[in-house]
């Protein structure tokens, strides 16, 4: 076995190398002691996520979604905290027992640590273990103390796993000779060492807030940047957390052009950002090879918030594909943005941590999607009290007037002709926002009125925020209101009600109902199978033109009922834009199909043939048209048609 020396300069990385590979020692021996402190922190995480679930369910709730947000953020916000206080605590010193310039000679006897101020011989019987990692050889003299052997300054060709066997093949042949006496030994000179050769690890001498800036931006516009000048100072990272938040919260105020006030409760409801920068830092760092110590990683992720917001922003008022092309552009700068910081610090191309952090980020993107997180500071200003006072008292009149209104209207419809079977329609405008379903069961009116001579029976519930005096308002109860007032008026065994329905739909199967006068509750298919058997109405034909309209064909089949839905129970439809006069199912069914079909279920087939091809040219998921047709109402609809050629 060769003798052999290595000359290392010390860094505040091989101090974060060293304490996490002590600690992940102790955390080891912790595990194996006993099945309590094995599993105790696992069982203690899952009783305070259980108990926060259950506050959040009990009536009324002890806790909601904000509270729990803001918790995760002050736990985390403490935690860092005490971080950054324990680490100005246990940091060494610069020339002290760790950081600096030392020498170690390896020979069979044992080893020889040689610093500036000290020198010191130590048997291989001090050293309880040996371990390693790629960058790192570690002699632990305790639990969590011992010596560390950067693998950049070992000779070639040894390696941090060679240099380990060699040295525990030291030890194994110290323990099996005897035992030397080393104390009357004369002590060496202590011999002046020289400094070993610097590497891109964390500074001795943290830089300038200045400086770090302006690495930050260099990194921007050169790509390049000297990885000491990153070390994450504590003002630094809160100079770039606090330009960040009032950039954001300035350019989300240029979104708004009338007045507006300052959202105070949106700084709570926002805290999921800094939480979402925090996990992205710890990505980075925790998969980086070798690790990047957090708060480097940390300025990395904050040096590019600025920019990733600044586009955020322009995007808002871009089209679709503008803003995916502006998105490619984004991650490729990220990209090379983190790539470059990451090399300057390690001295390697990680792209494994940048690839995954930009995934995350983009799960991020996606996840706030899902749950409808406007990340936003500002609200519009209310207007005057006493005229929001007189408008409400105005709406509140308006909706008390419903069932008159609706009484009056059907009181106007032409009387049946008695002999046969009449058809009466009653129309359904869910959504005021939009024109396009106001318009859509206007056609509908129409298009059923002369097919079936029922344009003089007709009744219209509407929601249309251009004028909501027009017709009486679509809601669940006007709803209810009408189907039981137009029973009394028709022969509810002989005469067919023609129902049509048009909103949007939500994916739990319900239509949405609302207008500029207010938010209503929304017209489930078990709510309408209830209003119809109320009624007493025998034979029905039930149009619904909404996204996932399909669920409404169960609750509402039997054999004197037609069903026809603008999309299956999991299917979106498309068309509902303000742009658009009628959705793609308007078209297809009431404008292009009804009139020259021979039968309802022929105009069926060709709008759900229509609606394909369509959907299909323009790349979008099939929406699939559903329709059930029983056979007993498809006779009378024939019977009637047949009276009626026109």
């Amino acid at each position: 076995m060769e003798n052999f020396s290595v000359r290392c300069t010390l860094t505040l990385a091989d101090w974060t190398a060293i304490s996490l590979e002590g600690g992940a020692r102790i955390a080891k021996s912790a595990k194996s002691a006993n099945l309590f402190t094995r599993f105790a922190p696992t069982v203690l995480w899952l009783l305070f996520a259980a108990a926060f679930v259950v506050m959040a369910r009990t009536q009324p709730p002890l806790i909601r979604p904000l509270g729990i947000a803001v918790s995760v953020v002050g736990f985390f916000g403490v935690w860092w905290a005490h971080y950054l206080v324990q680490r100005r605590v246990y940091a060494p010193r610069e020339r002290g027992p760790f950081l600096g310039d030392q020498q170690l000679d390896f020979e069979a006897a044992g080893f020889r640590c040689r610093r500036t101020n000290s020198d010191a011989f130590n048997q291989w019987a001090l050293v309880t273990d040996i371990t390693n990692t790629d960058d790192h050889v570690f002699l632990w003299i305790d639990k969590h103390a011992g010596y560390i052997l950067p693998a950049r300054d070992l000779p070639a060709p040894m390696t941090a796993r060679s240099a380990a066997e060699h040295l525990r093949n030291f030890m194994a042949a110290a323990a099996a000779a005897p035992a030397v006496d080393f104390n009357s030994a004369p002590a060496a000179a202590p011999a002046e060492i020289q400094p070993a050769s610097q590497h891109a690890a964390l500074p001795d001498a943290p830089p300038s807030v200045a400086q770090e800036l302006l690495s930050l931006l260099r990194l921007h516009f050169r790509g390049s940047v000297d990885g000491t000048k990153l070390f994450g100072r504590d003002v630094t990272l809160i100079l770039l957390g606090a330009f960040s938040l009032v950039l954001w919260i300035g350019l989300d105020r240029l979104t708004y052009e009338g007045d507006v006030d300052f959202f105070v409760y949106g700084a709570a409801e926002n805290s999921a950002m800094p939480l979402a920068v925090l996990a992205l830092a710890w990505l980075l760092s925790r998969i980086s090879r070798p690790r990047v110590d957090l708060r480097r990683s940390l300025l990395l992720i904050l040096g590019f918030v600025p920019v990733y917001i600044l586009l955020f922003w322009v995007a808002g008022s871009l089209s679709k594909w503008v803003v995916i092309g502006l998105a490619i552009v984004v991650t490729a700068w990220a990209e090379r943005f983190l790539g470059a910081g990451l090399r300057s610090m390690t001295g390697r191309r990680q792209w494994v941590a940048v690839t995954t952090t930009l995934a995350g980020v983009l799960g991020l993107v996606y996840l706030s999607g899902q749950v409808y997180f406007p990340p936003g500071f500002w609200i519009e200003r209310d207007a005057d009290t006493e005229q929001a006072a007189e408008t409400l008292r105005q709406n509140e009149q308006i909706v008390f007037e419903q069932s008159a209104r609706i009484n009056a209207d059907i009181a106007s419809l032409a009387p049946r002709v008695a002999g046969e079977p009449n058809v009466f329609f009653l129309g359904f405008a869910g959504y005021g926002g939009q024109k396009v379903f106001a318009e859509e069961i206007g056609l509908a009116a129409s298009r059923i009125g002369s097919r079936y001579n029922a344009a003089q029976r007709s009744l219209l519930l509407v929601n249309d925020d251009r004028d909501s005096q027009k017709h009486p308002l679509a809601t669940v109860p006007s709803l209810r209101h009408a189907l039981n007032a137009l029973s009394r008026r028709m022969n509810v065994d002989e005469d067919v009600l023609f129902l049509a329905v048009s909103s949007h739909g939500s994916e739990e199967g319900t239509v949405s109902v609302s207008s500029e006068l207010g938010y209503w509750r929304d017209l489930e298919a078990d709510d309408l199978a209830d209003m119809l058997r109320e009624s007493g109405i025998r034979w029905r034909v039930i149009v619904v033109s909404a996204c996932y309209s399909g669920t409404f064909v169960e609750p509402l089949e039997d054999d004197n009922t037609i069903i026809v839905t603008a999309a299956a129970a999991d299917r979106s439809s498309f068309g509902c834009t303000d742009e658009n006069d009628l959705t793609y199912f308007g078209e297809a069914f009431y404008r292009d199909a009804l009139p020259q079909a021979e039968t309802l279920r022929g105009a069926f087939e060709a709008a759900r043939a229509a609606i394909l091809e369509r959907e299909t040219a323009e790349g979008e998921t099939p929406s699939n048209p559903q329709g059930y047709f029983g056979k007993a109402i498809e006779e009378k609809l024939a019977q009637i048609e047949a009276g009626h050629p026109e």
